[in-house]
C-alpha cells in the first residue's frame, strides 16, 4: 500500500514539475521571441482602424510592430506600447517591411516613402523621381544588401509592369518581352535578385531576374505548375501545384547565393493538400497556410521551416503542422494568421482585437 502511494506521488508530483517546466519554457520561449510584456493567448485591442482592410497584415522583423492597409489608409501598430503610432494621410497603394531592420517602405500617391520606426519615428522621401501616373503597385520588394527596389504595378491597360529603383534612384524596368501577366514577386536579400510567378495559360510559372535578364525557371519539364512561396537571404521556394489531382504537393528550395547563379531545386517536402486553399508567403521561419472550408468545417496547416543550428549551412527541414481554426465552440473566426520572422510565433487577428500564440 504504502508503495503504491509512493507511485502514485511521484507520478503527480512528476506531471506538476512537467507542466511548471512548460510554462517556464513557454515564458522563456516569450522573452526569447517576443519582449517581457507580451503574453501569449492574451486578447489584445488593435488601435488603428481595421475594417476595411486591403492585403494582409504584416509583422516587422523583430515582431515589435504590425502594419497594414484600411480604406487606402496606412496603419502601424505599436504592439509593445499598445498604440497606433502611425496613420498615413494620403492614400497608400501597398508596402513592405525591410528584411533586417523595424523600417518599412510604402507607395502613397504615386510617390515612394520609408518609415523608419528604430527610435524617433521618421518619414523620408525615398526618390525624388516622380514615379509612372496610371498605375497602382500592389508589391513591393527590397533588398538591403544590393539597394534595390522592386514595385510591381498594373497599368491604364491591365499590363503588369515591374519597376526597378537602384542605388543612384534611377527607375528602369523588367523587360517584359513576352507581355507576361505577374502575379507575386519576392528578392533574394543578398544578390538582390528577384523571383516571380507570372501566370501563363499553362498555369503559373516562376521566372528568375538577376543582372538585366528574365529567365524562365520553371516549365512542364521542371517542377511544372509553380507558386512563389517566399525568399530568405540566400534563396527561395517554389511550390508544384498538381492541377489534375487538384493539390498542393511540392516544396522545392532554390540556392541563389551569386545573383546570376541557381543550383538545381531540391525537395525539402512532399505530400498533399487540397488546393481549395489560401497561400500565404513564407516568412523566415514559417508561413504557407492552408486553409480548406468544406461543408462549414474548416481545417488549417503550416509548413515550418526547421533550420539547424548554423543557419547559412545546408537546407530547411519541413514540418506540417495542424493548427485549430476555431478556438472554441462559438468563438469568432479569425481573419487571418501573421507568422513572426522567429518561425515559433505568430498573430492571430479577428477584427479589432488579437493575441500571439505558440506554433505546435
Amino acid at each position: 500500500m504504502y508503495k503504491k502511494i509512493m507511485v502514485r506521488a511521484i507520478i503527480i508530483s512528476g506531471v506538476v514539475v512537467s507542466q511548471v517546466v512548460l510554462f517556464w519554457g513557454l515564458d522563456i520561449l516569450a522573452k526569447k521571441t517576443l519582449l517581457p510584456n507580451i503574453a501569449f493567448e492574451q486578447p489584445y485591442r488593435l488601435h488603428g482602424e481595421s475594417g476595411d482592410v486591403q492585403g494582409a497584415y504584416a509583422l516587422s522583423k523583430n515582431s515589435s510592430y504590425l502594419a497594414w492597409i484600411n480604406g487606402g489608409v496606412l496603419y502601424v501598430e505599436d504592439l509593445v506600447a499598445r498604440r497606433c503610432c502611425y496613420r498615413g494621410e494620403q492614400k497608400t497603394d501597398s508596402f513592405v517591411w525591410l528584411p533586417d531592420r523595424s523600417r518599412l517602405v510604402f507607395v502613397s500617391e504615386n510617390q515612394l516613402y520609408s518609415l523608419d520606426l528604430e527610435g524617433e519615428v521618421r518619414l523620408n522621401r525615398e526618390t525624388e523621381a516622380q514615379l509612372p501616373e496610371g498605375y497602382t503597385y500592389t508589391q513591393i520588394a527590397v533588398s538591403t544588401y544590393s539597394n534595390l527596389i522592386y514595385l510591381m504595378g498594373a497599368g491604364p491597360e491591365g499590363r503588369q509592369d515591374i519597376l526597378i529603383i537602384d542605388l543612384t534612384k534611377k527607375l528602369r524596368y523588367v523587360d517584359n518581352q513576352d507581355d507576361l501577366s505577374f502575379s507575386r514577386l519576392a528578392v533574394v536579400n543578398k544578390t538582390g535578385s528577384l523571383v516571380i510567378q507570372a501566370e501563363t495559360r499553362d498555369g503559373p510559372r516562376l521566372l528568375h531576374w538577376a543582372e538585366n535578364t528574365l529567365t524562365l525557371i520553371s516549365d512542364d519539364g521542371g517542377i511544372g505548375d509553380a507558386i512563389l512561396l517566399g525568399t530568405n537571404d540566400r534563396g527561395f521556394y517554389g511550390g508544384r501545384i498538381d492541377r489534375e489531382a487538384d493539390c498542393f504537393r511540392t516544396v522545392y528550395y532554390y540556392v541563389n547565393e551569386a545573383a546570376g547563379v541557381l543550383e538545381e531545386p531540391v525537395a525539402i517536402w512532399q505530400g498533399e493538400l487540397p488546393m481549395s486553399a489560401e497561400f500565404l508567403p513564407f516568412a523566415t521561419g514559417a508561413g504557407l497556410l492552408v486553409s480548406p472550408e468544406e461543408n462549414g468545417e474548416s481545417e488549417a496547416y503550416v509548413i515550418k521551416m526547421v533550420w539547424g543550428a548554423n543557419h547559412e549551412m545546408g537546407l530547411p527541414r519541413i514540418h506540417v503542422l495542424g493548427l485549430p481554426l476555431f478556438r472554441e465552440a462559438g468563438a469568432p473566426r479569425p481573419v487571418c494568421r501573421v507568422f513572426a520572422a522567429n518561425g515559433l510565433t505568430y498573430l492571430e487577428i479577428s477584427g479589432d482585437q488579437y493575441c500571439w500564440r505558440l506554433l505546435p
